[in-house]
């Protein structure tokens, strides 16, 4: 679909971007879901440790691409920053739903 909309900026690394969000998505929802098990406490201590481990693989994956592949570093750049931003929108409103409706059930 990319591709026959602006096929001047398609680059093969968008199947990888996806895959990458994907699969780092999943290991940290596993990671959340496993600690959360063991303690109730400190959640959001964990939460931030989780956000500071991807921004930290992120930007290593991003320089690795650019130093590696060398072309299309800027569309490769500003994709992988929009899908950084919206996975950490969802993530975040995910984690402020479940500490919602774990501190009401708590309450109860």
């Amino acid at each position: 679909m990319l591709h026959g909309l602006i096929p001047e900026h398609y680059f093969s690394g968008y199947l990888f971007i996806a895959i990458y969000f994907f699969v780092l998505g999943v290991v940290h929802f596993c990671l959340f879901d496993l600690y959360g098990k063991y303690t109730q406490r400190k959640k959001l201590l964990f939460y931030m440790v989780i956000k500071v481990q991807k921004l930290i693989l992120s930007i290593s994956v991003l320089a690795v691409y650019c130093l590696l592949v060398r072309t299309f570093i800027m569309e490769f750049a500003f994709t992988f920053a929009a899908f950084y931003l919206i996975t950490l929108l969802f993530e975040t409103t995910f984690f402020y739903n479940f500490e919602w409706k774990s501190k009401k059930n708590r309450i109860k």
